[in-house]
């Protein structure tokens, strides 16, 4: 593991290679077959060895690899299998600049370039013709040999001297700890791009084709209503599907029409007629426009918020099936038909996992993005990729935001029910309502209960809870009222934020816009800016910090940007260093609060064990990485499955 005492000998690489990927957005993708190193750059921090091809390249001791966005690099290195034969990847420790200088400007500057780093701390500026070329396609097998040892060499001595200026700053802005165990969880979500998810082909086909139809059926239902309502025009004259269209069926409308006239005859007898444009009514459905529905142009919007509004006051089925045709489309066009599209030639997806996006510190993913696959049928194309003899296993943490939340806000009656187990939910369900909860009104409570976690006011919590406005407010107090520690904190942020403002220099509306950093238990920072705001009572502009943002940021970035990442980083080491394990239970994803393996079945006691005792002792990495008591338990659930829609609990 990189720490401050062993850095290991610091190694900085860099490779150039051809782009023939046709999936997705990266035409470099290391995981297409054909895609190949053409040029492998190396050196020390002090000195330089020339460019070599990767096939001729033996790494024979661990070292400590940077690079700027190391992981393109790695798995290229990987895929030629000679680099790491002598020392395999878990013998190593990484430093990824990028992800390195995303952290110390307070996750301002999302993926930062090399050029933007070298510009910053002391580099060079490169050759843009080598630049200009890869920006238009070409590949490193096309660009003469010289001009890219020349590119390849400027990137490698820009890479050690921004690593160098990193380094040095986060030592002195006590950040170092954060960085480290960051690149330790880089490392692991490596392992995870590397290992892949296996698809189920012949079962995603399936699923896909029986969707295409449902939405096809679904689809033709709609225009039938549709031509129904719009009798006077022409069948298929307005798409249901079609937002401005619809609009006119629910809300009533014209609609232009072109008809032909007669205006006259012709020497020759026959008529002489002309296109014409004539306003057709429609009445629609007559419904009322609900409050807020209007866009900017004064027409009825008809977005998800307005039709879940619409169902709500006035059920209908044509509505109600607007609704499945969108959910169903999406599921279609995203999921099924957007997964087939980024299958690997070995069968696999291999996401990017992406460290440096989120304002918090969160990961996320894309190509594709997992961490919207949360249910539905979709999961079940995920398999194990030994078939009958593996399972996936899924491990999360229960109410990880919330045991942030008690931690930073030190609330003794959160803590207290955190400590006993109480229902959170169910607690502050009979302390608003006075009776049990209902297991029909769990799901929208708890809604509530986390959009105050995560920084809603009553507004966004009465429409993520589908409650009213007064019954959300009423829930603001009940939470507040018996977490009287939780409101205080929540006022002290905003306070801290307030007093360490600073002018930006920016200004919106003729404003002076303000701005503030402020510094976490991890030693992350948090970037904060005030917002231009009209005065609901008097319509008076205003700016101000978003109080959602400062409830949120140090939650959220401290349970999954810091907790989470940390214990990745220390999944990967203990599962690299089993050497049962090793190459039988796989990372291969991780969504928010939780991470997937692929387990042989041959180590599933051995791996359930090994995998919850890690992530449960995150209190005491907690406490090795950044000297911090961390006073609550942080327990996981475990369950495994064929796949992973069809899981059992542990």
């Amino acid at each position: 593991m990189l720490n401050k005492d062993n850095v290991g000998e610091p190694f900085v690489i860099d490779v150039e290679t051809t782009m023939k990927c046709p999936v997705g957005n990266n035409k470099a993708n290391p995981f297409w077959p054909e895609n190949k190193v053409v040029k492998l750059g190396y050196r020390t921090l002090s000195g330089w060895q020339e460019a070599v091809t990767s096939d001729s390249t033996t790494i024979d001791f661990a070292h400590t690899l940077i690079g700027h966005n190391i992981a393109f690099d790695i798995h290229h290195l990987l895929k030629g299998g000679a680099f790491f034969k002598n020392a395999p990847l878990h013998k190593h420790s990484i430093w990824d600049t990028q992800l390195a200088e995303y952290l110390l400007c307070a996750q301002q500057e999302r993926f930062p370039s090399l050029d933007f780093c070298a510009k910053k701390r002391g580099g060079t500026i490169k050759d843009s013709r080598v630049s200009d070329m890869f920006a238009a396609g070409m590949g490193a097998d096309e660009i003469p040999p010289e001009i890219l040892t020349e590119y390849l060499k400027n990137d490698l001595k820009n890479t050690a001297t921004v690593m160098l200026s990193q380094w040095k700053e986060a030592e002195v802005s006590g950040m170092l700890p954060l960085l480290l165990s960051q690149m330790e969880a880089r490392q692991a979500t490596i392992e995870m791009e590397h290992n892949g998810l296996y698809i189920n082909k012949s079962l995603l086909d399936k699923a896909s084709f029986a969707l295409s139809r449902a939405v096809a059926a679904l689809k033709a239902t709609l225009q039938s209503r549709a031509d129904l309502v719009a009798s006077t025009l022409p069948p298929g004259t307005l798409d249901p599907t079609a937002p401005k269209q619809l609009a006119t069926l629910l809300f009533g409308g014209t609609v232009k029409q072109e008809y032909t006239e007669v205006v006259g005859t012709y020497k020759n007898g026959k008529p002489k007629t002309k296109k014409m444009v004539r306003d057709v009514k429609i009445n629609g459905f007559c419904l009322p426009v609900p409050n807020g529905a209007m866009g900017i142009d004064g027409k009825p919007l008809t977005n998800d918020k307005v039709l879940s509004q619409l169902i709500a006051s006035h059920p209908s089925v044509f509505i109600g099936d607007v609704v499945r045709y969108r959910e169903l489309s999406k599921q279609l066009s995203t999921y099924y038909e957007g997964l087939d599209k980024l299958i690997m030639p070995d069968g696999y997806i291999h996401p990017h996992y992406n460290h440096c996006v989120t304002v918090t510190g969160r990961l996320s993913s894309s190509e594709p993005n997992l961490q919207n696959i949360t249910n539905g049928n979709i999961k079940k194309v995920f398999k194990s990729r030994w078939g009958d003899e593996g399972v996936l296993i899924e491990a999360d943490y229960k109410q990880l935001e919330m045991v942030m939340l008690a931690v930073l806000s030190k609330d003794k009656q959160l803590l207290e029910d955190i400590r006993g187990g109480v229902d959170i939910h169910n607690a502050l369900y009979k302390d608003m309502h006075g009776r049990e909860m209902h297991p029909e009104e769990r799901k929208g409570f708890k809604r509530c209960s986390f959009a105050l976690v995560y920084g809603a006011g009553r507004n966004g919590i009465a429409e993520q809870g589908n409650i009213s406005i007064p019954d959300a407010k009423r829930f603001i107090d009940t939470f507040y009222t018996r977490y009287e520690g939780v409101k205080r904190w929540h006022e002290e942020i905003h306070k801290k934020v307030q007093a360490s403002r600073t002018h930006s220099g920016k200004a919106e509306n003729g404003f002076p816009i303000g701005e503030a950093v402020l510094p976490s238990w991890s030693g992350r920072r948090y970037y904060f800016k005030e917002y231009v705001n009209k005065r609901p009572w008097d319509g008076v502009l205003e700016t101000k910090f978003s109080s959602t943002e400062t409830k949120n940021y140090l939650v959220q970035g401290g349970a999954t940007g810091d907790i989470v990442p940390l214990v990745l980083g220390r999944l990967y080491r203990v599962l690299k260093n089993d050497a049962r394990l090793r190459d039988k239970c796989l990372l291969i994803n991780t969504v928010h609060d939780s991470v997937v393996f692929d387990c042989h079945k041959s180590v599933l006691a051995e791996a359930l064990h090994t995998i919850q005792t890690t992530m449960e002792n995150a209190p005491e990495y907690i406490k090795q990485t950044f000297k911090m008591d961390f006073p609550l338990p942080l327990k996981v659930g475990l369950s495994y499955g064929p796949n992973w829609l069809e899981q059992t609990e542990v």
